[in-house]
């Protein structure tokens, strides 16, 4: 397996050297916590065009809806909220929001500068573990903390950064809203170094630690979950055997079983569709996917070998394989403009990280004394960049701002004070920001990637790129939208997909603030329930004006719906045998119903949502309800199977030793 585990007691054996590697832990963890001080105490920054704002809402609608974690009504459509977003930053926002009394803006950000103050924290542990010294560790973990290698090698993100020159990590949590990518960065090593341990200590509490942290990875962002499966085939391949590789499956199989309630297979079905179109056209990409793959294996498993042969240390070898792979998919996109993976150019932090590891590396296998030497010019050479990065977090990037009073906390506080609960479609940053201060339902949402109905996209453009209010109100009523709001000259949103906001002029206005107006769509009903004759229904996206006119068709009966929690509604109608009751949220496969107690049929019609014939001949009640399906319940089983699983194997190996 590489390293014995002499070397592991001696690490981890002494004392001093344990105080040793606390202190430089410490040290560390201070000097990140140092660059983002008021993050800790921040509920709102002045980033208006942050998507942190999807990731505050969540954060807040865990807190008030823990019990029913089901359906998500409020985006695109409905969708399960699974598919909203990997939930473990944002769960863990809601339990600090909860423990500490604090809003959820204030418990995102505190737990997103934990998280960063402990990536390079992370990192070391898990240097130490892949074999290097001390000070080569501290020099990587600090590398990590006060440089941006990436700047050097791509003018795109060095004039991104400005004058500031490093800080990139900084800077895509708190500008970019990449709290989810930065935090699962900060579990990718801990990830690899549990996962090192189960190997070497082969008992079943450590399978399930390692497990647990690899969940923890994929849970927190889907680019992380990516870098996770990297990093692991670079460290099996550094460190290959025939345990190793057993072993690594069986805890990958546990891992996954942990994790299965939150990405089961049709969430990563889901993200895998939407990824395709997502930053670009990615078809290509999962074209050559396999064959990429296989050509990698290849090509690192004959470098792996003759690091081998030719005693080249783990922690080299690894770190050379994770930079090597990850400064592909990120500078060659850059450069060259490859598609490796999906969205690409997001992994130049994953390069980083490789590079400060290399770095680290190298420096563990000179002398002693070079090494002091090359800490002390380290520490001295790191003072600069951190003040800087400081100073920007500081004066630009940590500056606070009451979100409240802006036309984002405006237009949110309207709608709940108003009560108004149809579907809204507030375009650009605003999608991000409704949601933190209501639960009014949107057709967009915050995580593109989590869109499970495909039609949906079609409809986005139609709506965003129409030029005439006609078509647009055609497209507005085929999916249940009863407001839209239409940014005009003044408006602080940085985003605005709409295009020809004068095509909402004429309609009725609602609410107007800082460049922004409301505007009422004119609807017959605004139930989410409507009927139309059964051959209104739509096959074909083509068919929807059709659709539309026998949803306005005055001579259709009412049918009022009436929500009975987040997942479950009723609705009351009286109804002909040809008619059709059309449901205007995303279609899913987990929603069952009842029509006057027995069973109904639930489709999806032409444009991606629900449709029902229930056949009825006057009054007519429908019973919904969403479980998950099979799948869903299947998947809440797992992670209690896993666990049962590594407690017997544990009592096993208690009772025969």
């Amino acid at each position: 397996m590489g390293r014995d585990d002499a070397n592991d007691g001696t690490v981890h054996g002494d004392q001093r050297r344990v105080a040793l590697h606390l202190v430089a832990a410490a040290v560390l963890f201070a000097a990140n916590a140092y660059l983002v001080a008021e993050l800790f105490g921040r509920e709102f920054l002045d980033q208006a065009g942050s998507i942190e704002a999807a990731y505050i809402a969540l954060a807040r609608y865990i807190g008030e809806n823990w019990r029913d974690l089901s359906w998500f009504a409020l985006w695109y459509n409905g969708i399960p909220f699974q598919d909203a977003y990997p939930p473990l930053l944002h769960l863990l926002a809601a339990l600090t929001a909860a423990v500490f009394q604090l809003p959820a803006g204030t418990a995102y950000h505190a737990v997103c500068a934990v998280l960063f103050a402990l990536g390079p924290v992370t990192l070391y542990a898990f240097a130490v573990r892949g074999g290097a010294s001390m000070a080569g560790a501290f020099v990587a973990a600090l590398a990590y903390t006060a440089v941006s290698p990436s700047a050097y090698l791509v003018k795109e993100i060095a004039a991104d950064l400005g004058e500031m020159g490093a800080g990139r990590r900084l800077q895509d949590l708190v500008v970019w809203g990449e709290g989810p990518h930065v935090s699962g960065l900060t579990f990718f090593p801990l990830a690899l170094l549990l996962l090192d341990v189960a190997w070497r200590k082969r008992g079943a509490l450590w399978d399930l630690a390692a497990a647990l942290a690899m969940a923890a990875t994929a849970l927190t962002n889907w680019h992380a979950g990516l870098t996770l499966a990297l990093g692991v085939v670079c460290w099996v391949l550094v460190n290959f055997s025939r345990a190793v590789v057993l072993r690594t499956l069986w805890i990958g199989v546990l891992a996954y079983a942990l994790a299965a309630p939150w990405i089961p297979p049709s969430t990563i079905a889901v993200v895998r569709m939407n990824a395709k179109v997502i930053g670009g056209n990615f078809d290509a990409t999962y074209a050559a996917l396999p064959w990429r793959v296989l050509i990698g294996l290849v090509g690192l498993s004959a470098a792996a070998w003759a690091m081998r042969r030719w005693r080249v240390p783990l922690l080299v070898g690894f770190a050379a394989f994770f930079t090597a792979i990850t400064g592909a998919i990120a500078v060659g996109a850059y450069w060259y403009g490859w598609k490796l993976v999906p969205q690409p150019e997001r992994y130049h932090l994953q390069m980083e990280l490789g590079l400060c590891l290399l770095l680290g590396a190298l420096v563990s296998v000179v002398r002693w004394r070079v090494q002091v030497v090359v800490v002390c010019v380290a520490v001295a050479a790191s003072v600069v960049p951190m003040k800087q990065v400081r100073r920007v977090s500081r004066e630009i990037y940590l500056r606070p701002l009451d979100m409240r009073a802006t036309m984002f906390g405006q237009l949110g506080r309207w709608l709940r004070e108003n009560r108004f609960e149809g579907r809204v479609y507030a375009p650009g940053a605003k999608t991000a920001w409704l949601n933190v201060f209501c639960d009014t339902p949107q057709f967009d949402g915050g995580f593109a990637q989590g869109v499970v109905n495909p039609k949906w996209r079609d409809a986005w453009y139609a709506l965003n790129l129409v030029r005439t209010q006609e078509e647009t109100l055609l497209w507005a009523r085929a999916f249940g939208i009863q407001a839209i709001v239409g940014a005009e000259a003044g408006s602080v949103d940085p985003y605005k997909p709409l295009q020809f906001p004068e095509k909402l002029q004429g309609l009725e206005v609602l609410w107007r603030g800082e460049g922004e107006t409301l505007y009422r769509i004119p609807h017959r009903s605004a139930s989410l329930a409507r009927v139309v004759p059964v051959e209104a229904l739509p096959k074909v996206m083509d068919q929807v004006r059709g659709y539309v006119a026998a949803l306005e068709d005055e001579s259709m009966p009412e049918a009022p719906l009436r929500w009975t929690s987040k997942h479950a509604a009723v609705v009351d109608a009286n109804l002909h045998p040809q008619h059709a009751v059309s449901l205007q949220w995303t279609y899913h496969a987990g929603w069952r119903a009842r029509v006057n107690g027995r069973p109904g049929v639930l489709r999806e019609d032409g444009i991606g949502q629900m449709a029902l014939e229930p056949g009825c001949d006057g009054p007519c009640r429908i019973e919904l309800e969403y479980d998950g399906g099979w799948e869903m319940r299947a998947a809440r089983v797992l992670p209690w199977l896993a666990v049962l699983t590594v407690l017997r194997g544990f009592r096993r190996r208690t009772v025969v030793a």
